[in-house]
């Protein structure tokens, strides 16, 4: 079996996953859905460690184009029912040799029409990666028809600074972040959650103790990283 096909039956296996999952899930939650910078970004795990109490549904799929996107939007996006939705998509339309940039921003207007239909929160973002200028010329026509929609959309590449990345300890590879990178981008993220959506804290209250256990057990595997007793923690 070739490599594309073993994704597209990896793919497969996912969307199937997803529709048992969408079986059973609370209705009116954030959903994360997009690419592997979405799937592989561990969003409820790590708001979790920083003491927020909000379920958070994450229905990532890697190497899905804003094409694949539309075909699984009941999977991918509507399954859940949610209240809001963040949406990291497009990567994979830019690097795939076919690529128009009029025909991503169609597929883009395809994907927030849908969603404003469902009457449907939209959150368009772009997580931290090391961007080309193509990309850039992309994300910013998207912020475009992202602002005559009414639709907030947030590229975090232009928050490197502010999240404190660090590109040699930061990142698995050029597109994604590694454990330490996801940490530093989920406290960053994590205010504009705690802003938005009035995320209240749960560290330290009775009944939450579990969540203080869990805090401590992470920042005890990454003193572990930092003195070289632990293997280098990816996902």
């Amino acid at each position: 079996m070739d490599f594309q096909n073993m994704m597209r039956r990896e793919q497969e296996e996912k969307l199937e996953r997803y529709r048992v999952l969408n079986r059973n899930v609370q209705k009116g939650r954030i959903l994360f859905t997009g690419s592997s910078l979405m799937e592989q970004f561990p969003i409820n795990e790590l708001l979790m460690t920083n003491g927020m109490s909000q379920v958070i549904y994450n229905r990532g799929i890697g190497g899905f184009t804003t094409g694949d996107m539309l075909q699984h939007m009941e999977e991918m996006v509507f399954g859940t029912e949610p209240s809001k939705i963040f949406i990291n998509i497009g990567t994979n339309d830019i690097g795939s040799p076919d690529y128009k940039l009029a025909a991503l921003l169609e597929k883009y207007e395809k994907i927030i029409s849908l969603t404003k239909k469902n009457n449907t929160r939209l959150v368009l973002m772009v997580t931290p990666y090391i961007i080309t200028n193509e990309d850039m010329r992309a994300y910013n026509k998207i912020a475009e028809i992202a602002g005559e929609e009414g639709i907030t959309f947030i590229n975090y590449c232009e928050y490197f600074d502010e999240i404190g990345l660090d590109f040699e300890k930061d990142f698995n590879d050029e597109s994604h972040l590694n454990y330490w990178g996801s940490c530093k981008f989920t406290d960053f993220l994590g205010g504009f959650l705690d802003c938005d959506d009035a995320i209240p804290d749960r560290r330290g209250e009775e009944g939450y103790e579990s969540w203080d256990d869990n805090v401590q057990m992470i920042y005890d595997k990454l003193e572990s990283y930092e003195n070289g007793t632990l293997e280098k923690l990816e996902y």
